[in-house]
């Protein structure tokens, strides 16, 4: 990665998304959500218009598109990249490590033909694996009216592929010394 890529407090941000919960998403949207279709409501009177993007994915831009456009808190973000803002939500525990609700939101147009989307992962600190649950993806922001399957859930658990969104959700609950990429920066000299 070249010096001109954006860092947030520590966290290098901006990497394309390696991870087996993406690489599917934009073909399966495509066909599962209608490309190109307007979406309508659930009582189907009205269209929606499509989603707005963030500018760029430097930190102050990201935060006014958050503000404006989604529900999530920058302290929930524990990703940024060319394609996606990922946060976690409700971390517990469980037999094995933790579970975690992950959602995210499409930083480009037809990024992954979808505007939002979530799924539940199961981290395993120890082992350093993943098992993720059916991904829903809505073609609205905020995961909002109507969703659609866009990837199976995991019938077992696999490695976790370093530098991708999930080792940030995986980081995000199993390393102590994680720094989400909004974290207030620490205090000066």
């Amino acid at each position: 990665m070249g010096v001109s890529e954006p860092r947030f407090h520590g966290a290098l941000i901006g990497q394309p998304e390696r991870s087996r919960d993406y690489v599917g998403l934009i073909a399966a949207a495509s066909v599962l959500l209608g490309a190109g279709a307007p979406v309508a409501d659930r009582s189907g009177e009205h269209a929606f218009p499509p989603p707005t993007y963030p500018a760029s994915i430097e930190e102050a831009s990201l935060r006014g598109w958050m503000r404006r456009e989604t529900d999530m808190r920058p302290a929930q973000v524990v990703a940024v990249t060319a394609d996606e803002l990922v946060a976690t939500m409700h971390p517990r525990p469980i037999a094995r490590g933790y579970e975690v609700s992950v959602r995210g939101e499409a930083l480009r147009p037809n990024a992954l033909a979808v505007a939002s989307w979530s799924y539940t992962a199961q981290l395993d600190c120890g082992r350093r694996a993943a098992r993720l649950g059916a991904t829903t993806g809505y073609r609205e922001r905020n995961l909002l009216y109507v969703g659609a399957e866009i990837r199976p859930a995991d019938e077992s658990w696999s490695p976790i592929e370093p530098s991708t969104s999930l080792e940030a959700v995986w980081r995000s609950v199993c390393d102590p010394a994680f720094a989400p990429p909004f974290a207030d920066p620490p205090p000066g000299p």
